[in-house]
């Protein structure tokens, strides 16, 4: 088959239907959504851990395989010279959301674990999820995770 053969195949692109910017999820539903992908990384800067989500609408037909992405962070060690109870709090404040999901996803949610076998619980795990729209590194609007809820028990109202 010729290139000519390949690109008479194709669908035409027709510039005037697309949009400058992607389109974000409204604000005022709640979405069930699947963890696709789940990866444990390093901040760039700062070297602290957090596991990265790639979620994807699944009850949706008309935003059905939407992308979202969301940072969970993870527990760090104990910067030199902390206090246990400083600690505590911090590592507190930077994971409660990260607990939140984990309850969502029915993830295990007690006991101890590595970091890479909490990262690896999520894959294929579905929630309810509350978006809000913020920026990109591009300055665009996008559609953020906000809040997660678990899927057997979806919310009346958000």
């Amino acid at each position: 088959m010729s290139d000519t053969d390949v690109a008479t195949a194709l669908p035409v692109v027709n510039l005037d239907d697309i949009p400058e910017n992607a389109p974000i999820l409204a604000e005022d539903k709640l979405y069930l959504v699947e963890v696709k992908e789940s990866t444990r990384k390093l901040g760039k800067e700062s070297g602290d851990p957090y596991i990265n989500l790639r979620l994807e609408v699944v009850d949706d037909p008309i935003d059905s395989e939407f992308p979202m992405y969301d940072i969970l962070p993870l527990p760090t060690n104990a910067k030199p010279g902390e206090e246990r109870e400083a600690y505590t709090k911090r590592t507190a404040r930077r994971c409660a959301r990260m607990k939140r999901a984990v309850i969502a996803f029915a993830v295990k949610s007690a006991g101890t674990m590595t970091q890479q076998e909490l990262t690896e619980q999520f894959l294929g795990r579905r929630a309810w999820c509350r978006v809000k729209t913020g920026k990109d590194q591009n300055n665009n609007d996008q559609s953020k995770p906000m809040d997660y809820f678990p899927e057997a028990s979806k919310p009346a109202s958000i």
